[in-house]
């Protein structure tokens, strides 16, 4: 049944925007009713005037901060069944309602048309097209609309909508980040923007040199893998940890050099799900040298600019030794990245490298860690 007008009106003065529609009318029926009695009762009427002119400007913009727009607010929660947390969500659409005139939740059976599992790929891809499609639903009532993401999905999927992202043109674009250290704290993550193509500055060179190791100023080599079937030696693993993950470069390090997603000793399970045989010709590590990262945006930002230019730099090494040292034909070096870390870094690596598509971040469910049973379908590949 629909709400009944006065429900409704009760409604929109309880909302930000109603309630700054009422401070500007009571403020200016106040400022009508009061201004003239004060200019015939005191002495001095210009003072009355000027006071009565300092309350309103006072006043006014706490009515204009209430009603105007504050942007697009998207959850995406796309972890599939079984894996969702939904007091994660939960806290992701709490934030999201608070902050923006317009919030807008994404779920995975919105990106399952009858049943049909599209991939990690085909998920991203609608994904955007969906964020767009409400962007510009947004825009036909604002001339720009700031759009926010308050993501929890997949590390692989998070990397593809970054990349399907950088094909779109928003005025803003900001990814949330869902604070490790404080699971009910939602701060901003990156903002996507050309300002993560350009060099370091010395404070972000100064913030990545003690974060990460190799730092800026190495040389990056990447290690070789003599063992490597010739037909795989034009693939090239770049393991990124930078999050607190016992075994995460072990673990990593044994697919890429082996093909094998089991531990060699225990035959438990890595937890990782690559798209192709992940078996690579080489490899680089890259590790966080914190316990914990700084949640903070110019972290996540400067560490996201630093491991894109990381990872075309190792290919382009691994290109040059193959060129010297194998006789068979030139072939693209195809980049897969083991990651442990931050979603906003994620879909800001994806964003970033959306015109190399020969780098792919190889997929990882903690639910398979330490399992003996093979999975019955990848699914989120």
């Amino acid at each position: 049944m629909p709400a009944t007008w006065p429900h409704q009106l009760v409604e929109h003065l309880r909302s930000r925007e109603g309630a700054g529609a009422l401070v500007i009318a009571t403020s200016s029926a106040v400022a009508l009713g009061v201004v003239p009695n004060l200019i015939d009762a005191l002495p001095h009427p210009i003072w009355a005037a000027i006071i009565a002119f300092v309350v309103t400007v006072l006043i006014t913009p706490l009515g204009w901060a209430l009603r105007h727009e504050r942007g697009l607010g998207i959850v995406l929660g796309l972890y599939p069944p079984g894996q969702q947390q939904d007091s994660r969500i939960v806290t992701l659409a709490a934030a999201s309602a608070a902050r923006h005139t317009s919030s807008f939740e994404v779920r995975p059976r919105l990106l399952s048309p009858a049943g049909t599992d599209l991939g990690a790929k085909g998920r991203a891809d609608l994904t955007a097209e969906i964020i767009d499609a409400r962007a510009v639903e947004e825009a036909r009532r604002f001339s720009a609309t700031d759009v926010t993401l308050y993501p929890l999905i997949p590390l692989r999927e998070g990397f593809h909508l970054g990349r399907q992202l950088a094909n779109r043109n928003w005025t803003s674009l900001t990814v949330m980040h869902l604070s490790g250290s404080n699971a009910k704290s939602v701060i901003p993550g990156v903002r996507l923007g050309t300002h993560l193509t350009g060099p370091l500055t010395p404070a972000q060179l100064a913030l990545v040199n003690d974060c990460v190791h190799p730092s800026s100023g190495d040389a990056i080599t990447p290690e070789p893998h003599p063992e490597c079937p010739r037909t795989h030696r034009h693939r090239l693993a770049v393991i990124i940890r930078l999050s607190p993950s016992d075994a995460m470069v072990e673990d990593a390090l044994h697919v890429a050099r082996t093909g094998s997603l089991r531990r060699p000793y225990s035959l438990a399970h890595t937890g990782y799900l690559p798209h192709i045989d992940a078996t690579c010709g080489a490899h680089v590590v890259i590790e966080s040298t914190r316990t914990y990262l700084d949640e903070a945006p110019e972290t996540f930002e400067a560490l996201a600019n630093h491991l894109h230019r990381t990872i075309t730099t190792a290919a382009e090494a691994w290109r040059n030794h193959l060129a010297v040292t194998s006789p068979t034909p030139h072939r693209p070096v195809d980049v897969l990245v083991f990651l442990a870390g931050p979603l906003p870094i994620a879909i800001a690596l994806g964003w970033l490298g959306a015109h190399h598509p020969e780098t792919d971040l190889v997929h990882h469910d903690k639910a398979l860690m330490g399992s003996w049973t093979e999975p019955s379908s990848t699914g989120r590949l």
